[in-house]
């Protein structure tokens, strides 16, 4: 009962501390904006907004500017921030023209001071609190005021460490590793809400770029969702292995669990890191050729999409503003989109549905082009990743040396409580475990048949799993355009291409687990003589190899039927929609399909380089090379 107490005492000043570190930086802020209230930066600020917004002659601005700075001038009763700017204003007539800086700048003053008071009064209290619980502490504990708690576990640091120091370290490492998943966790979060990588007006570009044959928009949400399980996962086995430790410190078990999982672990995040590297090393290549490509070929049909890009990132052009030019986009290299000057703040659906243009002369152009924003911006998050996920590696890889270390002096301290006598009969028996499993080997050598084969089952097991989740993410046949508009066309008794390559791999990848697991399960059946483990394994692996020969059998009879069959609807296909121009490569179409899959798979044409496969009379086809150059 008295531990009891004490563990709840020691759990409500913690969260005691917690909410102080809450209220200080709570504080902190107030103060700043306060501070902002009295002086003239933030008016100055929120005028400059307003005049932008003003820019907008009608209410259909693309961020819907004007229509928030009306909603807020009627409620406040006023106009403007620091003067009522007449021209375009967005006041009406039943709205006063008094500027609103003064009212509002009243009302949060008002307000931050009084939440500023309670905050203030709070920390008082948290303190007062503390030093009751303190008190309370060092009466159940006896220790001297004051810091009871801290002298305490100070105190227990130190034990720790002189019974344990390797363990110490372990938890030590555990804590910083908590710190970088939470910053994992906070970078992914943050990724996935970032206007300028997931919003509404950058997607339309973003859905047409693609790295290793990967939709750009793709990349960004599984790094963002990457970022958050491999942080959240690492947070929680954390805290559960502090936990465990607290309650369990020499428990063999329980280090020998730990050390499995964090290898377990440890290895995807070391092939994500691996994957993240040779991507980010690719994009900048990838995405400047889609990008030059779309905006000196495709420029007109998406126009909108890349007005929003601009203004949205800041930026113009793709390796630089000279790119409009060069390009011939618009009708005068003196003139340049219209948001290329100024944000979507300031821009209106006029200015974007008319193709407005203005003149660098008498505006300040900006020179940064969109793909170096767009690298600048992945590269804060994949740096941030980096970073992070190179310093919880280097953690969890010191943990398992030090929980390796631990479980060696715990061994070492069991062995030194054994006799000497029973060391020699160890010995003994080490020295006759080579002689016992060749006479094992030689005795029965069904078992032996039965162990070999189960490594063989397990082998072509991985392998099947391997090439089932190859042919699941193969660049080609996962390209989204060549899936949407070629394979999902391609027909075989009812059945498309995609769905009987989808059936193909699910039943790789499945019976190769199940082939894995049962077989791996033999390692143990091996060590019983439970007649019901054995008859049950052999039954459930005879299973799996009754359905694996079924499905190859039926795969083998079917294969050249689907094999003549896609012959011909590929060249129906082809014929049908022809091969016009690369213009069309990034439209969602059959002819696009045709660009793309010349470029990924590098071939031309669907039996031979024939021009009678394309008739020759609707466009022209070009060698694999030229579609490798254009992508």
């Amino acid at each position: 009962m008295f531990c009891r107490k004490r563990t709840f005492l020691v759990l409500y000043m913690i969260f005691l501390l917690l909410f102080m570190v809450t209220d200080m930086i709570y504080i902190s802020f107030l103060a700043i904006l306060l501070h902002n209230m009295k002086s003239s930066s933030l008016a100055l600020g929120l005028q400059d907004l307003y005049s932008s917004a003003l820019l907008q002659i009608n209410y259909g601005d693309v961020q819907g500017s004007r229509t928030d700075w009306w909603k807020m001038f009627k409620t406040l009763g006023c106009c403007g921030v620091t003067s009522a700017i007449n021209r375009f204003s967005v006041c009406s007539n039943s709205v006063p023209k008094n500027a609103c800086w003064e009212k509002f700048s009243d009302t949060m003053t008002t307000y931050c001071s009084t939440y500023m008071t309670l905050a203030s009064l709070s920390f008082i209290l948290q303190i007062m609190q503390l030093s009751i619980c303190d008190v309370i502490y060092s009466q159940l504990s006896d220790k001297k005021l004051p810091f009871a708690l801290a002298r305490s576990c100070i105190e227990h640091v130190q034990i720790s460490w002189k019974r344990s120091w390797h363990l110490t370290l372990i938890n030590t490492c555990r804590l910083l590793s908590c710190i970088s998943a939470i910053a994992l966790v906070v970078l992914g979060s943050m990724l996935l809400r970032d206007d300028r990588m997931t919003g509404y007006f950058v997607h339309p570009i973003y859905s047409i770029l693609y790295v290793f044959g990967v939709n750009f928009t793709d990349i960004i949400k599984w790094f963002g969702i990457i970022m958050i399980v491999i942080g959240a996962t690492e947070l929680i086995f954390s805290i559960v292995a502090m936990i465990s430790d607290a309650k369990m410190p020499e428990k063999r078990f329980r280090h020998i669990l730990f050390v499995v999982i964090y290898i377990i672990m440890l290895i995807p995040k070391i092939l994500w890191l691996a994957v993240c590297t040779k991507l980010i090393s690719k994009m900048r290549e990838d995405l400047r050729s889609k990008m030059e490509y779309s905006l000196r070929h495709n420029y007109y049909n998406i126009r909108r999409s890349w007005m929003y890009l601009f203004g949205e990132l800041e930026c113009c052009g793709v390796s630089s503003s000279d790119d409009i030019c060069t390009y011939g986009i618009t009708s005068s290299c003196s003139l340049y989109p219209y948001t290329c000057f100024f944000s979507l703040y300031e821009t209106g659906d006029y200015q974007i549905e008319s193709n407005h243009e203005v003149s660098y002369i008498t505006s300040n152009l900006r020179k940064m082009g969109c793909l170096e924003k767009i690298l600048d911006i992945f590269q804060f998050y994949s740096i941030g990743f980096f970073v992070t996920i190179s310093f919880t590696i280097s953690l969890v890889s010191l943990v398992i040396l030090l929980t390796l270390i631990r479980l060696k002096s715990i061994y070492s301290s069991e062995n030194n409580n054994v006799s000497s006598e029973e060391d020699k009969l160890v010995k003994h028996d080490e020295k006759q475990l080579r002689k016992k499993f060749l006479n094992y080997c030689k005795s029965d050598y069904s078992r032996v048949i039965i162990l070999i084969t189960t490594i063989l089952c397990m082998i072509f097991g991985l392998v099947l799993v391997a090439e089932g989740v190859v042919l699941a993410f193969d660049q080609i046949f996962n390209h989204k355009i060549i899936k949407q508009a070629l394979f999902s066309n391609l027909r075989f008794e009812g059945v498309s291409f995609n769905q009987i390559r989808e059936s193909l791999y699910v039943f790789m990848i499945a019976m190769g687990t199940a082939l894995v697991i049962f077989c791996g399960f033999g390692y143990f059946t091996l060590g019983t003589r439970s007649r019901s483990l054995h008859v049950s394994q052999a039954v459930i692996v005879s299973i799996i190899l009754v359905f694996m020969i079924t499905g190859v059998c039926l795969w083998g009879k079917t294969k050249d039927s689907i094999s003549y069959q896609m012959d011909i609807q590929m060249l129906e296909h082809a014929s049908t929609y022809n091969y016009y121009d690369y213009l069309f490569i990034d439209n969602p179409d059959g002819i696009s399909a045709w660009s793309n899959l010349f470029a990924e798979a590098e071939c031309c044409g669907v039996n031979v380089h024939d021009r009678m496969e394309f008739w020759p009379g609707f466009g022209r086809k070009f060698h694999y090379i030229a579609a490798k150059r254009i992508l």
